[in-house]
């Protein structure tokens, strides 16, 4: 029974079959609690970064990094590719101390999309060395590893990549064919004739070709061209032109912003610009989760604290203490003071995402029971997905709202009783920041009073100066009075005087 475990890793450093992802002989041969592997094969991991470059043909490469907040200390970087054409994926992952490397069939782009692709013993192959994450190479999704590990904010982060990729896409130089010239003049007999310049033959440089004569006279035999007879051109009188009155125009000048005032033009701003008002508009919120009270127990102070721009009361945000059973023992998971410290918005497709970065002093988990202990969550990040909208007023802001919330969750046991506890709530912390404080943060905001309160700030953020000035840069239009707003694809119209 002991080479059981040497035999599996021996496996891992070769091709995997789909027999080896059976659950029970991958959890015997690792010996992993079946609880850790499970949750270190959640959809979870986070890109740090990634760029696409698309190719003429529209093969799309990736290059990424990220982490699975499942696994302690698990970071990855990576290469991923998918041709349209023949649908062929394939990726490079490279950890501390392994690699993977696949090969599968998709119908849809895997980074970007997140579809499923060709499962292993069904066209997908996997290949992971020795010192891969046994648990992320027995991935149940299949092939591309990296990209069907992603978390739903990672693909967006990928599509977005994508996008920016198909816009600086190289198109092809096309080839002109050189267009001969052809002159007309009068042959020897007096007729016209077409003369068609006759390229040198390669290799005989001793004799120039004389050009072909296409005409009523044939004389093809003579070598050397018919001179052509000089022709005096015919003097034409000079005509002194008549003067014309000069006319002065009655109507009103067109200002330089080709729209007169009144005249009731349309500007419009790139989503990217918009993304630049929005986080104007956000700048100074802070939210804040907790609800461990000082003497133990729940006692709920998670808010949204609107910025400047948006004015009003607090926002209160409903956040759970979950209960979780470690063997023998059941805990409860609290959330301690964690506060965000920095917000920005970027444009991705036809969306707007706001990233929420939140600071790592000191224990934000609380694991409280018989075995209490603290969990670190380090490097929190709130990633909300804007579909754009207007508010009840019609002013820009946003129609749907999407939460994802993660952290580099690291619980370290004190002792070896606690490590069955530690290995339990870490992938349960996990879980918890990206579903139910994720939930309560998406239901605190998707209200229409934080819609409203969105749309009057971007609206005096337009009819500021600094707004008039930034309108009539984008767009070359004088702006005199803006009269409605609306969202169309990729664009903000502003219907102005």
């Amino acid at each position: 029974m002991r080479a059981e475990p040497r035999r599996a890793r021996r496996l891992l450093a070769g091709t995997l079959s789909a027999a080896a992802l059976a659950a029970g002989s991958a959890h015997g041969a690792t010996g992993e609690d079946p609880s850790f592997v499970q949750a270190s094969q959640a959809q979870i991991a986070e890109l740090t970064s990634i760029s696409a470059t698309v190719g003429p043909t529209g093969t799309v490469s990736y290059t990424f990094a990220g982490y699975h907040p499942a696994i302690s200390g698990v970071v990855f970087t990576g290469r991923g590719s998918w041709d349209p054409k023949t649908k062929k994926a394939g990726e490079e992952l490279d950890f501390p101390q392994g690699k993977i490397t696949s090969s599968t069939t998709c119908p849809a782009d895997p980074w970007s999309e997140g579809q499923p692709c060709a499962a292993l013993g069904a066209g997908g192959l996997v290949a992971a060395s020795a010192g891969t994450p046994f648990q992320i190479a027995l991935l149940p999704w299949g092939p591309p590893v990296g990209a069907m590990l992603l978390s739903p904010a990672s693909h967006l982060k990928a599509k977005a990549a994508y996008a920016e990729g198909l816009r600086n896409r190289p198109t092809a130089t096309p080839t002109h064919t050189p267009v001969p010239r052809f002159a007309l003049r009068s042959g020897g007999s007096g007729a016209k004739e077409i003369v068609i310049p006759t390229p040198t033959p390669a290799g005989r440089l001793a004799r120039v070709a004389a050009p072909a004569r296409i005409g009523l006279t044939s004389d093809l035999a003579v070598n050397t061209p018919t001179p052509i007879p000089t022709r005096t051109p015919t003097q034409t009188p000079t005509r002194t032109p008549t003067p014309v009155p000069t006319h002065t125009p009655t109507h009103t000048p067109v200002p330089s912003g080709g729209a007169r005032p009144g005249a009731g033009a349309t500007a419009r701003l790139s989503f990217a610009a918009v993304a630049a008002l929005l986080n104007d508009a956000l700048q100074g919120t802070v939210i804040r989760l907790h609800n461990a009270a000082p003497g133990g127990g729940y006692a709920n102070d998670s808010y949204v604290a609107p910025g400047p721009r948006l004015g009003g009361a607090r926002i209160p945000i409903g956040v759970p203490a979950p209960t979780f059973q470690a063997g023998a023992f059941t805990s409860t998971l609290f959330v301690n003071d964690v506060n965000s410290n920095g917000i920005t918005v970027t444009a991705a497709g036809d969306r707007f995402l706001v990233t929420v970065t939140f600071e790592s002093a000191g224990p934000e988990l609380l694991v409280r029971g018989p075995m209490p202990m603290d969990v670190e969550a380090d490097n929190g990040r709130l990633l909300l997905t804007l579909t754009p909208g207007l508010d009840a007023s019609g002013r820009p802001s946003f129609a749907t709202l999407d939460a994802d919330m993660t952290a580099n969750v690291q619980c370290k046991a004190p002792s070896p009783i606690l490590a069955a506890i530690c290995n339990t709530a870490q992938p349960f912390a996990a879980n918890f920041l990206r579903s139910q404080a994720a939930q309560g943060l998406r239901q605190a905001l998707q209200t229409p009073d934080f819609r409203s309160r969105l749309g009057g700030a971007m609206r005096a953020l337009l009819d500021a100066p600094a707004g008039r000035v930034a309108i009539e840069k984008a767009s070359g239009q004088k702006i005199v009075t803006i009269r409605a707003t609306r969202f169309e694809p990729g664009t903000l119209a502003i219907d102005h005087d």
